[in-house]
């Protein structure tokens, strides 16, 4: 199997980046972080600031949890290694990422991931001349430590390294260690990894069908990311309900390279179970997928919440859209409140479709529900403005109730010329109501 490779990942590895071009910044950032001004310009900087103030607020930062201080860490390493070097190195290495080690360590579930993201971020912030071996010692020792938590901060770190053959030992060792949560992470950082080796692809294939669920939940996560030539393993991660879901971060790509077709009928049955996800799917790619099959698989779903939530944004990214009116389409729900919940997301995608909603509207304005029939106000109101003509109106006036709609139309458009006509049918009106509605618009205008 080859491995399709993808740039690593933004969302993985984020090192916060800082200039030091005025000395300026390097002491607002120093005052910013130890809370006290301590030094003037960066030349003021010496190694006993760094070891009295500097690490000792990273600690007490650390072992306080002030997680609103954790994206300045980073920027705080790179600058103590940048501006001593190996001594500046050793520092960081001893005091920061050794003590970062242990507190992920021995966190609880609240803290183990910030913990662990602050971890990446530090290690990653070493510049690149010390971050290489640095890496490789840290990944070496975590690796053959018996507590599993080390374990896993090698598996997070082994995608940084530059040269993947110095730790593709330790690969192999995480990739077959006991503790499932070591194996899925280290699968989730794949994407990551540029470096082409049998053993890599071995462990990849190996992990979609591992016994724990945990990790392959993980190669599922990852899938379209690392191979998506191999249409068949993936599928099957697809038909099994307790990885379908994590699928889903894969089939764009995967969509991309075989079409959705193959994926139609997984993608149908977890919607069942994984309505808001697969709804959300669709929002973020409808360009990957037919309209005719969007339609279909949305139909039966449409008056659900996410559903009525996410169409207006799906059509907007469409060019035409032409076959998502059926789903606006209420008539035959036997729900009122389906029935008015829908006439408004067609007030707000008016703008898209514009006259195209003529038949729709009329179905709102003779709904058997007031609160309903009030729906088709606006749209009756947008539908006259952009045609300048009543032609399409005369259905409206064959019941009280319809005209009613008519006469607080006026009260949105006012007594254009072309209004004239209605007007004076409406000001003559049999029915009080309707009579009384169309004076109350009128007076607003002072006509």
């Amino acid at each position: 199997m080859q491995l399709c490779h993808f740039n690593r990942s933004p969302e993985l590895f984020t090192v916060f980046p800082i200039c030091y071009d005025s000395p300026l910044n390097v002491a607002e950032l120093i005052e910013h972080f130890v809370g006290n001004n301590v030094l003037t310009n960066r030349c003021n900087l010496c190694l006993s600031i760094a070891k009295d103030v500097i690490i000792p607020r990273i600690i007490n930062n650390v072992m306080n949890r002030r997680s609103e201080t954790y994206k300045e860490i980073p920027q705080i390493v790179k600058l103590v290694v940048e501006s001593f070097y190996e001594e500046g190195l050793e520092l960081i290495l001893k005091e920061v990422v050794g003590f970062l080690n242990s507190e992920y360590r021995h966190s609880d579930i609240a803290s183990s991931n910030s913990l662990m993201k602050l971890y990446i971020d530090t290690v990653a912030a070493i510049p690149s001349r010390f971050r290489e071996s640095a890496l490789i010692d840290i990944i070496k020792t975590n690796t053959q430590s018996l507590n599993k938590r080390d374990r896993v901060l090698a598996s997070l770190i082994i995608p940084l390294v530059a040269d993947f053959s110095t730790v593709l030992s330790c690969f192999n060792d995480l990739a077959c260690d006991s503790y499932s949560y070591v194996r899925s992470t280290l699968i989730k950082g794949l994407p990551n990894i540029s470096y082409e080796h049998p053993d890599i692809n071995r462990f990849f294939i190996k992990g979609c069908s591992d016994p724990m669920i945990q990790v392959r939940s993980a190669a599922a996560s990852v899938y379209g990311n690392v191979d998506t030539c191999d249409l068949h393993r993936f599928i099957k991660l697809f038909e099994d309900d307790s990885t379908a879901k994590y699928c889903l971060n894969s089939l764009a790509p995967m969509i991309r390279f075989h079409g959705f077709l193959p994926f139609f009928s997984c993608f149908e049955r977890l919607m069942e179970d994984n309505l808001n996800d697969t709804v959300q799917f669709i929002a973020d790619n409808p360009e990957l997928i037919d309209e005719a099959i969007i339609v279909d698989l949305l139909y039966q779903y449409r008056f659900e919440p996410i559903v009525l939530k996410s169409l207006a944004t799906i059509i907007f990214k469409l060019s035409d859209g032409e076959e998502f009116l059926c789903l606006l389409d209420a008539d035959d729900e036997l729900s009122w409140r389906k029935r008015r919940d829908m006439a408004m997301l067609c007030q707000k995608l008016f703008g898209f479709y514009g006259n195209r909603l003529l038949n729709i509207t009329l179905k709102i304005a003779n709904d058997k529900i007031a609160a309903v029939r009030n729906e088709s106000v606006v749209l009756i109101a947008n539908i006259i403005l952009e045609k300048k003509t009543l032609t399409d109106m005369e259905p409206l006036y064959r019941h009280w109730h319809q005209r009613l709609i008519l006469a607080k139309v006026v009260n949105i458009i006012g007594n254009p010329e072309y209004l004239s006509h209605m007007i004076e049918r409406l000001r003559n009106d049999e029915v009080e109501n309707v009579r009384n509605c169309l004076n109350n618009s009128l007076n607003k205008y002072c006509l």
